[in-house]
């Protein structure tokens, strides 16, 4: 302090824990007379009193080792709200806006690729001292009073760094990165694929049958929370998204056994040779090493009591005998092994979407884990998204099972190694399952 135009030293060099030694980080020092004593604070951790000292804001200063740089925001003097040693905030914004992606979808470990060549980039950025300005990649983003930013950002071929950057009220820049690749586009006969494709898929109907189970009669078996959540989620998104009905959509919620087998059968009368069929479990499920075979357990299923489960071969003689066009199972239950004739996918560039519509196929997709799944599968997780995030009118099951698979490797607890192929002796002739977005 200055007393008499002398120096005094108020406090010596302090090594207190409190104070914050991380380069760029805000220290907040502070001081409170109350009666004839001063007592400091070092983020709000008191580090030091003195009795009869007279302080005033101009006269207060610091010391600092060199190589070191300290820049004071400004001093707030006020009076305390009564007796004692209230907290007197100071509003100083150091703080960088906070900044998030909405669009595309961002997640590590996961390669955002796409053959279009521009790509919209939308998210949001908040901070307490309000959003100054928005850029992508130099170029200033449409913003909203809420900090919803919007730009259509242009893309090379291969890699694009994109970078956000958000400037606050106080001028604190913060920035968000990553990198976006745009696959050249495969040539085909744009004229003839989608016209023979739509031809096709208009003298048939979509049909899905979706089962969400997490809770279970026999106390043994542990109670799930997201299944149900899982299954509701795909199903809004068939409905809203892709060419699947409302009214040729099934949603079965702790579902019996009784009540699946009925569900299926009535699908065996209604399906018809021209159309699809998508079928999605999620719940419990269990792989016997012994026996070869995969179960899945409905509501009603008793943990020792394997007549009350649903197995493999029950599925594949139901998608045997169902005469859709293409039939697809995705499950992210425990179902892996005999039901698969190949467990890999074909090596060989996929071949035009036409060819794989007209030749009928009985697929599998599955979390391909012989373990029990997390009830956060990121399997679901990543399947639904990239339905979601799709901008491709159409899309081979094939192709979607490509985008997420490695997303779904790097991201899971447990080893999850999806697995996609053809259904073992189920009549599948080499075609695929074909998503087609609503227009």
């Amino acid at each position: 302090s200055l007393t008499n135009n002398k120096f005094n030293q108020i406090i010596d060099f302090n090594r207190n824990i409190a104070i914050k030694n991380v380069s760029g980080e805000t220290n907040i020092l502070r001081y409170e007379k109350v009666g004839n004593k001063v007592i400091f604070y070092i983020n709000g951790t008191r580090v030091a009193e003195k009795s009869n000292l007279y302080v005033n804001s101009p006269s207060v200063g610091l010391i600092v080792a060199g190589f070191q740089t300290v820049k004071a925001d400004y001093f707030k003097i006020s009076y305390l709200d009564g007796p004692g040693e209230n907290v007197i905030a100071v509003n100083s914004d150091r703080l960088p806006p906070v900044i998030n992606i909405s669009e595309p979808f961002v997640s590590r470990g996961l390669k955002i690729t796409q053959k279009n060549r521009s790509i919209s980039v939308k998210g949001t950025a908040t901070d307490q001292s309000g959003i100054y300005s928005i850029h992508v990649n130099g170029e200033e983003a449409n913003v909203d009073a809420g900090g919803n930013f919007s730009l259509n950002v242009p893309l090379i071929i291969g890699d694009n760094k994109i970078e956000v950057s958000a400037i606050d009220g106080k001028m604190n820049k913060g920035t968000y990165l990553f990198t976006i690749e745009r696959q050249p586009e495969v040539i085909v006969n744009r004229t003839e694929v989608p016209i023979v494709v739509a031809e096709t898929a208009l003298k048939g109907n979509y049909y899905a049958l979706v089962i969400g189970i997490q809770d279970y009669k026999d106390p043994s078996i542990n109670d799930l929370d997201q299944p149900i959540a899982d299954a509701t989620s795909l199903v809004n998104t068939l409905s809203s998204k892709y060419t699947f009905d409302q009214q040729n959509i099934t949603l079965l919620k702790n579902p019996s056994r009784s009540e699946m087998f009925q569900a299926l059968e009535a699908l065996s009368q209604k399906v018809k040779p021209e159309d699809n069929l998508l079928i999605f479990y999620a719940g419990h499920g269990y792989w016997d090493p012994i026996r070869k075979q995969g179960y899945w357990f409905p509501a009603d299923a008793g943990r020792t009591d394997r007549s009350t489960w649903l197995t493999n071969a029950d599925l594949k003689e139901y998608i045997s005998s169902i005469p859709s066009k293409h039939t697809l199972l995705i499950t992210d239950a425990c179902f892996a092994g005999s039901i698969f004739k190949t467990r890999a996918i074909a090596a060989n560039a996929p071949r035009a979407i036409r060819e794989l519509y007209e030749m009928p196929s009985r697929k599998a997709m599955t979390s391909g884990t012989l373990k029990e799944v997390p009830d956060n599968s990121v399997f679901i997780q990543y399947l639904v998204k990239r339905l979601n995030f799709n901008t491709e009118t159409y899309l081979s099951a094939e192709k979607l099972y490509s985008s997420f698979r490695d997303a779904v490797i790097n991201n899971s607890a447990n080893g999850q190694v999806p697995q996609y192929g053809e259904i073992k002796e189920a009549g599948d002739e080499g075609g695929d399952f074909i998503f087609i977005k609503r227009q």
